[in-house]
């Protein structure tokens, strides 16, 4: 049914939503990611924006800094482990959904006709979208970014994958994240 609602994805301690149903689909826990068994990694969700472009979303409380990487060994591997994680559920979760519009999987039923359909992934645009509910601002977040673009170049190639990393705050701005007008005026 058009215009049906899901309920709020709460994720990392923020509320993102409320989407078309239609228009999101909640990968994490989904029958298409149980059936792959162990070993693949998913994004939150996956959410339809405009007519072609595609946002695969996750989602975290904070994110190692960079500058202080280098300090000790376990920031060093803390650093690794963390974006290591996020490009592997970003990989995954485009796979499973070229997975999808190649017909490859019969769970699909969670998945609304659009996201589902074939002949949409010709002309989508694919967004990898990293919200951290903590970082301070858009300086802060040009970090994260680029070493994400770096660890996933090659999908940014092959499939013109774009990189967006924001704070909650941008989130909301964006229509992704739901805040009340007390955090936002903080």
């Amino acid at each position: 049914m058009m215009g049906e609602r899901t309920d709020v994805i709460v994720e990392s301690d923020m509320e993102f939503g409320i989407f078309p149903k239609e228009k999101v689909f909640r990968i994490e826990n989904s029958k298409l990611h149980q059936s792959f068994g162990e070993g693949i990694k998913t994004v939150e969700f996956v959410l339809l924006k405009g007519k072609h472009c595609l946002l695969f979303i996750e989602a975290k409380k904070s994110c190692p800094n960079k500058s202080r990487k280098d300090e000790d060994d376990e920031k060093a591997q803390k650093f690794e482990n963390y974006f290591s994680e996020i490009s592997d559920k970003f990989v995954d979760s485009l796979q499973m959904m070229f997975n999808v519009a190649l017909q490859r999987n019969e769970n699909i039923d969670e998945i609304g006709d659009y996201i589902g359909n074939r002949e949409f992934y010709s002309k989508a645009k694919f967004l990898f979208v990293l919200v951290i509910k903590t970082a301070r601002d858009e300086e802060w977040l040009a970090g994260p970014k680029e070493e994400l673009e770096a660890r996933l170049l090659r999908w940014r190639k092959l499939w013109g994958v774009e990189i967006v990393v924001l704070n909650e705050e941008l989130a909301a701005k964006y229509g992704l994240v739901r805040m009340d007008s007390t955090k936002q005026a903080t």
